[in-house]
């Protein structure tokens, strides 16, 4: 378990320095980190029957158009590696989330 303690500075260093992700440099590649054979694969073993997404699709529609929709999807996949990732996916917000057991608190 981690002490509130420790929680409480290491959000304090990452609310200090908001623009901390600005200096990482984007490096366009020609490579592909997805190939075709990998996004089929992983298509295939989809499970049935899970939950609704926020649009109310369920992961069955790429089994379904699996062949029409496997090479947009690599279209889509390979993108951001190929031309540097849109500036809000490379942010990221962690909030913890007490669930139960005792709360460890302390002073700083």
């Amino acid at each position: 378990m981690i002490p509130l303690r420790d929680w409480n500075s290491y959000l304090k260093i990452i609310y200090e320095f908001p623009n901390a992700m600005d200096t990482i440099p984007i490096v366009p590649t020609k490579d592909e980190a997805f190939s075709l054979d990998a996004i089929e694969f992983v298509v295939k073993r989809i499970s049935n029957g899970k939950a609704k997404d926020i649009e109310g699709y369920q992961d069955e529609i790429f089994k379904i158009g699996g062949p029409i929709l496997i090479p947009h999807i690599h279209k889509i996949f390979n993108l951001p590696v190929k031309q540097g990732f849109p500036k809000p996916w490379t942010h990221i917000l962690i909030v913890p989330i007490f669930k139960n057991g005792a709360l460890i608190h302390s002073v700083i």
